[in-house]
């Protein structure tokens, strides 16, 4: 296969940063690993910078969920590459997103192989450990994947079945296109799958989706911890 080195790239980058995060986020019984995946294809840019500040609203909202110390969050972005914006790391210490420049075409499948990927194996190393991640994937989009390679879709939906298998929580969040048929085609659940409008506010509204799912995966962490 004609690999991506955007894409392998974000991969490594991601890997190397959970790995040296492993002993922190399995020090308690339960945690939570959270990845957001937003879009940033060409089409993306009539939300001017909207898609940025609502992400770092989603980000914000999850830091300040009980449990938040023992989440770990990452974001992807992805255009005509896929690009680790936020490595992987404890949610405290995340920082605000800074840039956010729309350009190209829609990597969409080798963005949710990439996280799906990390996700996988580092729900594997906690489970080594006897420790629990929950982990929650939440991609906002605006279109269907126009620009990964043909043989990442179908690594990626069978690594979206081992996820789905092992409990992951697989959202997308389609703007002003069928998130459900989205669901469909990358292997998610169709039940976590939410449509809004192809507007600004729609944009925010996504974002919030992510939020929720994400404070939801914190919570139920943190509660298990606790009994």
């Amino acid at each position: 296969m004609n690999r991506d080195a955007t894409t392998e790239h974000s991969l490594m980058l991601a890997r190397a940063s959970l790995h040296s995060q492993q002993p922190l986020a399995v020090r308690g019984a339960n945690t939570t690993l959270a990845l957001l995946l937003l879009d940033r294809s060409g089409s993306m840019a009539e939300y001017g910078q909207t898609p940025r500040k609502a992400a770092n609203e989603c980000i914000q909202t999850v830091q300040n969920v009980p449990g938040a110390e023992n989440a770990t969050l990452a974001v992807f972005t992805f255009g005509s590459d896929v690009s680790l914006a936020v490595h992987p790391q404890p949610v405290k210490s995340v920082k605000p997103l800074e840039t956010y420049v729309p350009n190209g075409n829609t990597k969409l499948y080798e963005a949710v192989f990439a996280a799906l990927f990390v996700a996988l194996e580092y729900h594997d190393v906690a489970k080594a450990q006897g420790s629990q991640v929950n982990v929650a994937i939440s991609v906002i989009s605006d279109g269907e994947d126009t620009a990964s390679d043909p043989e990442y879709k179908s690594r990626m939906r069978e690594l979206a079945r081992q996820a789905r298998q092992r409990g992951f929580q697989l959202q997308v969040i389609g703007i002003g296109v069928d998130s459900k048929k989205m669901a469909q085609d990358l292997g998610f659940q169709d039940s976590l799958a939410r449509t809004v409008e192809a507007t600004e506010e729609g944009v925010t509204r996504a974002a919030g989706e992510s939020s929720m799912l994400f404070s939801a995966s914190v919570l139920h962490s943190f509660n298990n911890s606790r009994h």
